[in-house]
């Protein structure tokens, strides 16, 4: 490129150029203003830069404060992580809150070296007896995550290339001894590679509850809509047979609504049937009867056999399918009851069967009133808890909430659903669904430290991070406090 002298830009001239280009340091795309509006080139414009910096010493005000960066570091992650918010989203607010420093690619720098000084978290508790496994999927790739059962603890969390049993069996490795492997119980849903995993290393696997009947609640309302569907043809049908005029007419249309009004009550008995069998099929995976009293295990799994095989004789293939399925399925999860029957043996040598009944019915409820989606059913079963909490109480005073917590964290230690890893499955699903793509050991090293170290807002767990409910030690400081002391 050739240049020209420009003879017209004289020595006041040049001054407002090297002053305006001070003050637009840091500003994108400031200097290339400069110098489209002056029409010189941009070295030019930096060269007026240098001498006027070397003249007066003055530099760019920067970062110099280790406090600011902290300050910004904590903006940032805090945003991040607890707002869940994107990359340009915080972009936004630190403008609008006036910090320079408020690029994309800055903010995506800071967040990569805060997660790049998290530790590996890989936690190993000789304590632990159960733990809750799953994998969530992210840019193709599985992310395979343990967690203490009780405390909601992530063991480990890692970014896979598979999900096949040795690739489990290797995650399952780094957190076990394998003097303890025979007492570990795995609880997940029905995954080939976790299974395979289990029976690899030695380790008890338990089916998740609400994966094992998931496949046959699905018929549920396969069979609701069914039946409205008969009813809505069976109307329509008569409708049709009153608008008839002849004789001719009439015969084939009162035809077609007898037709119509046996297949309207085949959907409806196998609704009425079906939802009658479900409902029983719940129930037997109480562990107490409406009395009270604890159901025996083996009777309760003859009660299974034959609500299978009634649902079997209701001769729907993808039904039959389903229930074959959940058969083979359902050894796996029986030893819950035996667990349930010691603990119950346990106590009752302890307390007066009385006491101990009303107890076990209230702690029932309030389990179902934890796992209720319904805003009415939380309601019934949240009053049915007190009731019987109130019974024992009126009738047993004497350290009722020592002896109450007792029970109900023996029966709640007593692990048949792997329901609550869905929490941290939701939460890192948020953060993945923000990161534009982005995804590193290090971001999910630093989620796990994040849920950690995080309390809880609510539920019986509020106020209490997994880590100290895991440990029994109360935290010293916030999650971000550990986080940037860390870093800092």
């Amino acid at each position: 490129m050739k240049y020209q002298r420009r003879r017209d830009i004289n020595s006041v001239m040049r001054i407002e150029i090297a002053v305006q280009a001070f003050l637009g340091t840091g500003k994108y795309g400031e200097i290339t203003r400069l110098a489209k509006s002056y029409n010189v080139c941009r070295l030019f414009i930096y060269q007026l830069l240098w001498e006027m910096r070397d003249l007066y010493e003055i530099e760019p005000r920067s970062i110099n404060s280790k406090y600011e960066q902290k300050q910004i570091d904590r903006e940032i992650i805090m945003l991040r992580m607890e707002g869940k918010c994107s990359l340009e989203a915080i972009s936004e607010i630190l403008k609008d809150r006036g910090v320079k420093t408020n690029s994309i690619g800055y903010i995506s720098q800071r967040i990569k070296a805060l997660a790049e000084v998290v530790p590996s978290q890989e936690l190993s508790e000789n304590k632990i007896e159960f733990y809750i496994a799953d994998e969530i999927f992210a840019k193709g790739k599985p992310i395979l995550v343990t967690a203490d059962a009780k405390s909601l603890t992530i063991l480990k969390i890692e970014l896979c290339a598979s999900r096949d049993g040795e690739t489990w069996k290797k995650h399952w490795q780094a957190i076990t001894l394998s003097e303890d492997r025979d007492k570990l119980i795995v609880v997940s849903d029905l995954g080939t590679g976790l299974i395979k995993g289990c029976k690899e290393l030695g380790i008890t696997h338990h089916p998740d509850l609400f994966h094992l009947l998931q496949p046959i609640a699905i018929f549920l309302s396969r069979f609701e809509q069914k039946a409205y569907s008969a009813i809505s043809e069976e109307e329509k049908r008569l409708l049709v047979f009153d608008n008839g005029k002849t004789e001719q007419v009439l015969k084939e249309k009162l035809y077609l609504y007898e037709k119509a009004k046996v297949s309207c009550d085949l959907a409806i008995a196998l609704y009425d049937n079906f939802s009658y069998l479900w409902q029983q099929l719940k129930l037997a995976f109480d562990l107490f009867d409406l009395d009270g009293n604890f159901t025996d295990p083996q009777e309760n799994y003859s009660q299974v056999l034959a609500i299978l095989s009634l649902l079997t004789s209701m001769a729907f293939e993808p039904l039959t399918l389903a229930v074959t399925s959940f058969r083979k399925a359902i050894l796996s999860f029986w030893p819950y009851f035996y667990r349930a029957k010691s603990i119950y043996s346990n106590f009752s040598t302890l307390y007066p069967l009385e006491l101990l009944t009303l107890i076990s019915l209230a702690w029932q409820y309030s389990r179902k009133f934890r796992n209720s989606k319904s805003y009415s059913q939380q309601l019934y079963f949240k009053e049915l808890t007190q009731h019987y909490l109130n019974w024992a109480e009126s009738i047993y005073p004497t350290n009722f909430s020592l002896i109450t917590h007792s029970i109900f964290e023996a029966y709640d230690s007593n692990i048949r659903s792997s329901s609550f890893v869905e929490n941290i499955n939701s939460s890192l699903r948020a953060l993945l669904d923000n990161s534009r793509s982005q995804l590193s050991q290090h971001a999910l090293n630093l989620f796990a430290f994040f849920h950690n170290h995080r309390p809880f807002l609510r539920g019986h767990r509020k106020g209490l991070a997994p880590i100290e409910i895991l440990q029994g030690q109360p935290l010293c400081c916030s999650w971000v406090d550990s986080l940037l002391a860390l870093a800092y």
